[in-house]
């Protein structure tokens, strides 16, 4: 990371000087990095923290509360009737959970000044351990490069639901689109009972969509109620749009989930990835919608780039021109608004956008028409194909395809 880092610091304090084709000029662009995009592993490698052990959770630091089970060998986080309220029953109820009572309130989550504070005038030297190494305070295993407060785990229950639970030939004759997810049918295995070989996207529609269809008629009210419950939060997690009003209450609504889990699970059941669950709905008031900070966008974008590739013994170049093909489009559906604004003046802008959209077709095919008489070599023949409309020639199926198979 030390090339980027350095790059960084250039951007941050220098800048560097960039073309704005808007103004036709140049201007000292100054960039900064928000956040990264990485699951619990690599969020251990960017910030320093450790997330393993006894303080695992870095949202919790210091107040995270943990059980160690001995026979298994593992750190456990169930202490989660913290996030109830003060006068809830479940503080009080020592027989359902573990015999104690619970008056600790929910910690506080660290801000990038606690942080700072913390690592103020350590440095580390990266390599072998050495005698003159600091000792760094916590579970800190370096000098934070970076500090996320807002991260995303996308699968937190992978593995843990045990499939012996869920009807045989539910998921093994499950049909779903193309590009909705991968073939779940073929994951699903009989013999052992197991589902394997899916991607984080396939846990989402599995848990936000299939699971709770799944267990209706499986396992007792009691469980399924918890467990439906669970996915419901995770979907109204993945919204598209979320209400600011409506996490917190999302929030007391994870630790009355968490605390209902651990009166019926076992307690290898609640590892740290259980534990994180806690906290994505108050991360999601501070980083926004889900969907700008995980990586299924930016995979589909990266597919999108890889479609651009025409000859496989230059991928670069491909990409490089279809790039600047779209790039080239963009500026025509840019430049007819301008023209329109520059002839009416006096027109309000939303008159502006109904003429753009009723007039850009023929405006295009005139303005690719009159480039392309003038020898303007930027006009591709795939934007003269576009320019010229959709063809009254087209191809019908009278199929559809599913997992493969067309129906």
């Amino acid at each position: 990371m030390e090339p980027l880092v350095d790059e960084l610091k250039v951007l941050w304090d220098n800048g560097v000087e960039t073309y704005d084709s808007s103004t036709n000029g140049n201007f000292q662009m100054r960039a900064g990095l928000v956040w990264t995009i990485s699951d619990f592993t690599a969020y251990s490698n960017l910030s320093g923290w450790r997330t393993k052990g006894k303080l695992a959770c870095p949202s919790c630091h210091t107040r995270t509360r943990l059980i160690w089970l001995r026979r298994n060998r593992k750190f456990v986080f169930m202490v989660h009737r913290r996030w109830m309220s003060k006068r809830h029953a479940y503080r009080k109820d020592k027989y359902s959970f573990d015999g104690t009572k619970e008056l600790e309130m929910k910690p506080t989550c660290l801000t990038g000044s606690d942080v700072l504070n913390e690592l103020h005038g350590l440095e580390f030297k990266f390599g072998k351990e050495v005698k003159d190494n600091p000792v760094l305070p916590y579970n800190w295993k370096k000098t934070s490069i970076f500090f996320q407060l807002p991260y995303w785990k996308n699968n937190v229950i992978r593995h843990n639901l045990d499939v012996m639970h869920i009807e045989k030939n539910m998921l093994k004759g499950v049909k779903v689109p193309n590009g909705y997810s991968a073939n779940i049918s073929r994951c699903a295995q009989l013999k052992p009972l197991k589902i394997g070989g899916l991607k984080s996207h396939d846990n989402h529609i599995l848990m936000q969509q299939l699971l709770p269809l799944c267990i209706r008629s499986v396992v007792p009210k009691h469980v399924r109620s918890v467990v439906i419950r669970l996915c419901r939060y995770y979907r109204r997690l993945c919204c598209k749009v979320l209400d600011p009003t409506k996490l917190l209450q999302m929030e007391n609504d994870i630790g009355k989930i968490l605390c209902d889990l651990e009166r019926i699970f076992p307690p290898s059941f609640f590892d740290i990835m259980v534990h994180l669950s806690v906290h994505l709905a108050y991360e999601a008031s501070i980083g926004g919608p889900v969907q700008y900070r995980w990586m299924y966008p930016i995979e589909r974008y990266l597919a999108t780039l890889k479609s651009y590739v025409r000859n496989r013994s230059k991928p670069e170049g491909s990409i490089s021109e279809g790039y600047l093909a779209d790039r080239q489009l963009f500026t025509h559906c840019r430049e007819h608004p301008s023209i329109l604004r520059r002839e009416n003046k006096k027109e309000h802008q939303h008159l502006i956008q109904r003429m753009h959209n009723n007039n850009f077709e023929t405006w295009f095919w005139k303005h690719v028409r009159k480039l392309y008489n003038q020898g303007v070599d930027e006009i591709s023949e795939d934007r003269r194909h576009l320019a010229n409309g959709p063809s009254e020639y087209v191809t019908t199926y009278k199929g559809y395809i599913v997992n493969g198979y067309r129906f």
